[in-house]
């Protein structure tokens, strides 16, 4: 999400917002297939586990790499991110003390029940609507700035940015168990998804635009471009990047943590211990560099991973219509651009 705003100033409004709508619906079905390969398959597994059972071996390594990988290091990015925000709010605290107090309060999730956990996630998404469309109006009553609507120099450069900030598979879980303890049934889980999917889209437009709005310089972060703002809205933003990044954390951890217990047949204390202290140790081996981090996760472990649910849900309803493999084409396609980019 925070990325956006400096690529939607770089390719364009328009850009960006072509590639939100793109991936609206391709998003919106690939999380729903994952939802019914979920519902399909009896036991407690989590992505590997699915791979391995539908693709064999090597869809197991490959989930491990895709999967495994990109869900700690979607956490470093986490880390990275978290500092900036929390600082805004407690300017007193290192850069060090922000990150630990947060990583503390991500991690805290793992020994909470789904039940209690959902609703603390509600409010803290409720809290970020309202802060975004707070900083829109802001930016539309005070605009320091024009929005620049298309530039084809960069019209491939929001690619991978956009995917990271609307992929919510790891959360597809979530809402599963969530939906077992609860009763809720088939159509209930779609519409889950399809808000899950669609509301992030209106928010992102409107903090896109009043973040553009207000700053006189778009930087990477979308924080340091509003530092010459008054000091109550740097707060509210600082806010605004805190409950995101903690709201997005809480469905990450328990992924994860499903991962490396049901899958890869870590003992649950151990799972969590992986999914605490291995994104920690890399952040602070020097693993920050957030634009890099956004572009390999998004561009390239997201597109794999999106192609193997794409497959999986093909062998567990042994249908192959035309569409899924339209889907698994514009995931490879933007794979292969983020690669050629990094060479």
């Amino acid at each position: 999400m925070f990325s956006l705003p400096y690529l939607f100033n770089k390719a364009g409004f328009a850009t960006g917002v072509f590639y939100l709508i793109l991936f609206a619906p391709v998003l919106i079905t690939a999380h729903f297939l994952y939802s019914e390969v979920v519902r399909e398959t009896p036991g407690d597994h989590r992505l590997l586990g699915y791979a391995k059972i539908y693709l064999g071996l090597p869809g197991w390594i490959t989930a491990a790499l895709t999967t495994g990988l990109g869900l700690l290091l979607v956490f470093t990015i986490f880390l990275a991110l978290s500092s900036s925000f929390l600082r805004l709010i407690f300017p007193a605290l290192t850069p060090l003390q922000a990150t630990l107090i947060f990583w503390a309060a991500a991690v805290l999730p793992l020994l909470m029940r789904v039940s209690k956990m959902a609703i603390l996630e509600s409010v803290a998404v409720l809290a970020v609507v309202i802060i975004a469309l707070g900083i829109f109006v802001v930016g539309i009553l005070r605009p320091a700035a024009a929005i620049p609507w298309f530039n084809p120099a960069f019209i491939l450069l929001p690619y991978g940015a956009v995917l990271f900030s609307m992929y919510g598979r790891s959360a597809v879980s979530v809402v599963m168990d969530y939906a077992a303890e609860n009763g809720i049934d088939r159509a209930g889980v779609r519409r889950a998804i399809t808000l899950g999917t669609l509301i992030p889209v209106a928010v992102y437009i409107l903090f896109v635009i009043g973040v553009v709005l207000l700053s006189n310089r778009v930087s990477v972060d979308a924080v340091s471009g509003l530092a010459y703002l008054p000091g109550y809205i740097t707060v509210v933003v600082g806010y605004l990047g805190i409950l995101s990044l903690w709201e997005s954390s809480v469905a990450l951890s328990r992924e994860s943590t499903g991962i490396f217990a049901y899958d890869v047949g870590f003992d649950g204390t151990l799972a969590k211990l992986v999914v605490a202290f291995i994104p920690l140790s890399l952040y602070l081996l020097g693993l920050s560099n957030f634009a890099i981090l956004v572009g390999i996760v998004g561009g390239i472990f997201l597109t794999l991973e999106g192609t193997m649910v794409v497959l999986m849900w093909q062998k567990a309803s042994n249908r192959r219509p035309w569409w899924s493999y339209a889907i698994i084409f514009l995931f490879l396609a933007g794979a292969l651009y983020e690669v050629l980019k990094i060479i």
